[in-house]
């Protein structure tokens, strides 16, 4: 989109946590159409891309606290990390 919008021909894209998942599968999304050329350098921070083995971070988080946070969220309209 940055391409489409600045005319430029390759972007330097540099995204962190959710955001590095949405490039990360952006990026794969221009490599399967074969327009990696548009991308001229992806840096990831702190992008856990691989769910699967998410370690200390996934052994605090279960569905329990999941939905308390989603119900706690919808209470307040936010979450104050509290």
């Amino acid at each position: 989109m940055v391409d489409r919008i600045t005319g430029a021909g390759s972007v330097h894209t540099m995204a962190a946590c959710s955001g590095g998942l949405i490039a990360a599968m952006a990026a794969g999304h221009r490599a399967a159409l074969g327009q990696t050329g548009k991308l001229a350098s992806l840096g990831l921070l702190v992008t856990m891309i691989d769910q699967n083995r998410a370690g200390v971070a996934g052994s605090l988080i279960d569905e329990g606290i999941a939905s308390a946070a989603i119900a706690k969220s919808a209470r307040k309209g936010y979450l104050d990390g509290g």
